[in-house]
């Protein structure tokens, strides 16, 4: 009976205090958390053996004889000291757990959330990290109940724009689920579903690029985060990109948000042959330039075989790509976008750059010897098969510089024979300077 009592009187008092506090608004007394506010007068003694004796049964976990002397507190002396809030939440919270009736375990742990709201009113919040603390145990106590999903959605929205990029990333996933919850009830818009995904990933990609979360982490949780999405009621596709965000960047240009928007569900749902693709990342990139986006623009040109876009944009990867390893690669790219083309003077020199950038990155060795041996048909004069076949030569001394048994046996096959050598009245170990656009020196070697 003195249970029911009490858990009575804490469902009306905390149904007042909570009225109270929406007619008081959102400004924080500005108290400090540390200092211990016992009252004058005949309260002080009463104060003192209440906070004594909740605190005592609080530590050995009698939470329902620490409750009601708690709440006495709470409601006549406030502002006591920070530690009646945090206390409060852990009793409530286990008194809640404890429950067996539905309704009882519902207010204790609204409860809890209370003490958190109660405690940000009297010492404020500046870092809104109790704003976040709110969202996260109410979606923890309320998320099987739909009719909660709505305030839910508020809190965690008002949760995000308190702590910024500092948002946890546990909330974001909550916050993502709570969205596809309402979606599917239409309770929210497809924008404003959309607007919690695009909003979630950038911040996954803060959570990487801060060492908050590890690349494999960060991954993770972004495939968690495109599984609750892939999970919604909206079927992410070309068509839907098409219809739904193209018009609104055809109409506002410079709409950099809508751009990320479309850039960053075409990537997640692999959906880029809508129309507007490489059009928003164009104007992403203009604004906010970087290497990532200069290779992704670079491929895209590349797979639609514009290669002197491609290249310009590979370039521009280049310049704002300070590992040399990385630069190194972007280069051997270039060199196969060249070498595709049958432009084999300029696949080598790019792979020259390659090998200056990472002189350990063989794969540009193989490059310059593959055009070689690509360009013989187009250098021989037929005038001379010894100087004809010297490219081989010069293809097989790049092969040797990878350690490239297998290509270097197959450029000497190609190598002049004795003969040959004999009857242009040359002799093996003689320099020759192979001509056409090659234009380097070899020794003369045979094949037998």
């Amino acid at each position: 009976m003195k249970t029911t009592t009490f858990f009575s009187t804490l469902l009306f008092v905390l149904v007042c205090l909570g009225a109270k506090a929406q007619v008081d608004g959102e400004e924080c007394w500005g108290r400090d958390p540390k200092a211990w506010n016992f009252p004058e007068g005949e309260l002080n003694e009463i104060s003192r053996e209440k906070n004594a004796y909740y605190s005592d049964q609080s530590k050995v976990g009698n939470h329902e004889a620490a409750a009601p002397h708690l709440f006495w507190l709470i409601n006549n002396v406030p502002d006591l000291n920070e530690g009646l809030y945090i206390n409060g939440a852990k009793i409530y919270q286990a008194l809640g757990d404890q429950a067996e009736d539905a309704a009882q375990k519902e207010v204790y742990y609204d409860s809890v959330i209370w003490c958190y709201n109660r405690r940000a009113e009297i010492y404020c919040d500046p870092d809104g990290k109790l704003q976040e603390w709110q969202a996260y145990h109410s979606f923890r106590f309320f998320y099987r109940n739909p009719k909660r999903h709505s305030s839910l959605y508020s809190l965690f929205r008002q949760a995000r724009e308190a702590t910024g990029d500092n948002f946890k990333p546990i909330n974001a996933e909550y916050f993502m689920q709570v969205s596809v919850w309402l979606a599917k009830r239409e309770k929210i818009s497809a924008d404003e579903f959309f607007n919690v995904y695009d909003e979630m990933s950038t911040l996954v990609s803060h959570y990487r690029s801060s060492g908050t979360l590890s690349d494999a982490k960060a991954s993770a949780m972004q495939d968690k985060l495109d599984g609750i999405v892939t999970s919604g009621p909206i079927q992410v596709d070309d068509e839907f990109i098409a219809t739904t965000f193209c018009p609104v960047l055809e109409a506002n240009p410079d709409d950099v948000n809508q751009a990320k928007k479309i850039v960053s569900f075409s990537m997640g749902f692999k959906a880029k042959e809508h129309g507007c693709f490489l059009d928003a990342v164009k104007i992403v990139f203009e604004a906010e330039p970087t290497a990532a986006l200069a290779r992704l623009l670079a491929e895209e040109y590349n797979d639609m075989e514009q290669y002197d876009e491609a290249l310009g944009y590979y370039q521009q990867c280049i310049d704002m790509t300070e590992d040399p390893i990385k630069v190194s690669d972007l280069y051997y790219t270039m060199a196969l976008v060249q070498r595709k083309r049958a432009l084999y003077s300029s696949a080598r020199s790019y792979s020259l750059k390659g090998l200056e950038a990472d002189p350990a990155n063989t794969k540009h060795c193989l490059m310059i010897g593959d055009v070689y041996q690509a360009s013989f048909e187009g250098c021989k004069k037929g005038e001379n098969k010894v100087h004809d076949r010297a490219i081989f030569i010069a293809a097989y001394n790049w092969y040797a510089k990878a350690g490239d048994t297998n290509r270097m046996n197959i450029a000497k096959q190609q190598f002049p024979s004795k003969e040959d050598i004999f009857s242009y009245n040359m002799n093996v170990g003689d320099s020759y300077t192979v001509g056409c656009w090659v234009n380097e020196t070899v020794t003369i070697k045979a094949r037998d």
